[in-house]
């Protein structure tokens, strides 16, 4: 498996053009406050780099978006499980509230007002 590696990385030092990374770019742009793309989740000067960036650069600016795309799956889980998006594993021993259980809430909080 060694010897495997060591050809790979003599090859690619000789022909960079053996390994390609695409463009992770959906066409969806939209640029949050912080200049981040919510279609990619690429930071402007992350999209500006990306032709010029090595291939090692583009895998780090990759990570780094899909990083992004979790915090922000996170923190509007809600909204994704309400449309019964599940790309975003969550702990089973923590689920912020659906918007069935924010009626449901609801529901039984005017139920409590009446009875009172």
């Amino acid at each position: 498996m060694d010897d495997i590696k060591n050809l790979y990385n003599r090859l690619l030092q000789r022909d960079s053009s053996l390994v390609n990374i695409v463009s992770p770019c959906v066409r969806n742009c939209c640029l949050n406050e912080e200049d981040v793309c919510l279609g990619c989740f690429r930071s402007i000067d992350e999209i500006l780099q990306w032709k010029e960036a090595s291939e090692q650069q583009k895998q780090r600016i990759i990570n780094l978006a899909n990083a992004r795309k979790i915090d922000h799956r996170l923190k509007y889980r809600a909204y994704f499980d309400s449309i019964g998006d599940t790309s975003v594993s969550r702990p089973t021993s923590f689920r912020s509230p659906t918007i069935e259980d924010k009626l449901q809430n609801h529901v039984q909080r005017t139920a409590d007002k009446e009875d009172v």
